[in-house]
């Protein structure tokens, strides 16, 4: 893809997606479903620890529509 992927742009040094994650974990009693597309590797990297359920969109490319 080229560019930079801004899930994993930090913000005061913690990766984007952490902080959705992070934020969804602590407003919701149901599990957190977390969609990986692009860079799945890092991201899934970046989840670390946390108590998320991992689904992999192969056809992320093609876009939501």
């Amino acid at each position: 893809m080229g560019r930079r992927n801004k899930l994993l742009e930090p913000v005061d040094g913690i990766p984007m997606v952490l902080r959705a994650v992070d934020a969804a974990l602590a407003g919701v009693d149901a599990g957190v479903y977390v969609v990986t597309g692009h860079e799945r590797d890092a991201v899934v990297a970046a989840l670390a620890g946390r108590d998320v359920r991992l689904v992999h969109n192969p056809r992320y490319a093609e876009g939501l529509s």
